[in-house]
């Protein structure tokens, strides 16, 4: 997803140091940014499956991702896709900084931040990573320790003939509640994106007016979902200036950055591009 450019004042020429902001301890980065999300549970669901479905577009893979939710037996949820997969580099240039995302310059792409392959940690105090690229299999573990630092724990590395591709587990507090949230997350995606081990996704947005737009009756908020991400309109007045449209609730998809959303991906930014 490419981000939206900005104009700026030119003041290059101005005489002067410069001096550049940067992260002094960055466990208070880290500590701010797993604030971001509202809704955590939710969150972990929709960076996970995002990235993971990100992953398949970049290495040409049409194939739905696949996704186990917890159960009481095995209480861990688990997103695995045959993406590009990530090596030692990867992990060390990429996965590990927040900040840093290989996807900016692709439009079909919903990652682009820097934060969502982190976000496991403001959930959970650790979670497991398993990514094969190019016959090399690397198995690591994400920690939060007590002072907000957080570390990628290399465990082992192997070489195998597998598939690229990786493997997200993240262990669940609530089952409950996570199964039901992920079927509300899931329910936005267009079928054929996404597989359950153990269940199935109903693609559920409403009473379909045209492609791409549905009367969502009932509900109580409008959608616009992009890159299998609903954000929410809660300021529907910003966008429309008829009063019939701030009447009733729908969800619209929208193609690769056709809108602008807030950090956490729960709500759109009203910008002039939105």
């Amino acid at each position: 997803m490419i981000p939206v450019k900005e104009n700026f004042t030119q003041i290059d020429e101005l005489p002067g140091e410069e001096i550049e902001f940067g992260i002094g301890d960055p466990r208070w980065m880290m500590r701010s940014a797993a604030k971001l999300y509202s809704d955590i549970t939710t969150a972990i669901i929709r960076e996970y499956s995002t990235n993971a479905h990100d992953a398949n577009i970049m290495a040409g893979n049409s194939d739905p991702i696949q996704v186990t939710l917890p159960s009481a037996m095995n209480p861990v949820f688990v997103v695995e896709d045959k993406g590009v997969g990530m090596s030692i580099d990867d992990f060390r240039n990429i996965y590990t900084q927040f900040g840093n995302s290989d996807k900016r310059e692709l439009k079909d792409a919903n990652g682009l931040m820097g934060f969502g392959s982190k976000s496991g940690v403001a959930y959970t105090t650790s979670f497991q990573v398993t990514s094969v690229k190019d016959g090399i299999k690397t198995h690591g573990i994400v920690m939060r320790k007590p002072d907000w630092a957080i570390v990628l724990k290399v465990v082992a590395t192997s070489k195998t003939t597998e598939t690229n591709g990786t493997r997200i587990e993240i262990p669940v507090h609530n089952v409950d509640e996570f199964i039901h949230k992920a079927h509300e997350f899931y329910k936005f995606w267009l079928p054929g994106r996404v597989n359950l081990t153990n269940g199935t996704v109903e693609h559920h947005a409403g009473k379909k007016i045209v492609d791409g737009l549905y009367f969502a009756q009932g509900w109580n908020t409008s959608y616009v979902v992009m890159g299998n991400v609903p954000y929410r309109i809660n300021n529907p007045s910003a966008l429309f200036y008829n009063t019939k449209m701030n009447a009733i609730n729908f969800v619209a998809y929208v193609g690769g950055a056709e809108v602008e959303f807030t950090p956490s991906r729960e709500d759109l930014e009203y910008s002039d591009k939105t």
